[in-house]
């Protein structure tokens, strides 16, 4: 789950530097930006609360707080059936990130050879389907309404 947090970080980048560049070169001079940071300047601040997530997993300290993190995880899957969300929590984060990554992906092949841009969206949807944007957007909506979620006492903490 760290290194999923870490492709999450690489996707807000890669959308920072294709919708606002001089935002991201700013970013990028200041040497020590967070993940939060480039989700904001990517305009993804409805991920927010699945980065918190995910970087609860990114460390193994008395005060990470897993319970809630896998919580959250377990939550903001839109299909999952309660008996079995907590079961495919991780999955379903790898599988977003992985679509987020490979769709921004798309979007710079698209400005630098527009033909094989097209043909790699082809794929995308024969894979994805369509409407990926629409989904994204849905899911978006749905995490940040666990935007005040509390994560509870940490795994060291009684």
């Amino acid at each position: 789950m760290a290194l999923l947090r870490v492709c999450l970080e690489q996707y807000a980048r890669l959308r920072a530097w294709r919708t606002k560049p001089e935002k991201a070169e700013k970013l990028d001079e200041k040497g020590d930006a967070a993940p939060r940071d480039w989700l904001n300047t990517a305009g993804l601040k409805r991920l927010l609360p699945f980065n918190r997530a995910l970087g609860e997993f990114a460390h193994a300290k008395r005060n990470s707080k897993w319970d809630g993190a896998r919580k959250l995880l377990t939550e903001i899957q839109v299909d999952a059936t309660p008996e079995t969300a907590i079961y495919s929590a991780r999955g379903h984060a790898m599988g977003i990130v992985s679509g987020l990554i490979w769709h921004e992906s798309i979007q710079h092949v698209q400005m630098l050879a527009s033909d094989v841009g097209m043909v790699m969206e082809e794929i995308f949807n024969e894979h994805r389907g369509e409407g990926f944007d629409g989904e994204m957007n849905e899911w978006f909506n749905r995490v940040v309404q666990f935007k005040g979620m509390e994560f509870g006492a940490g795994i060291g903490e009684a």
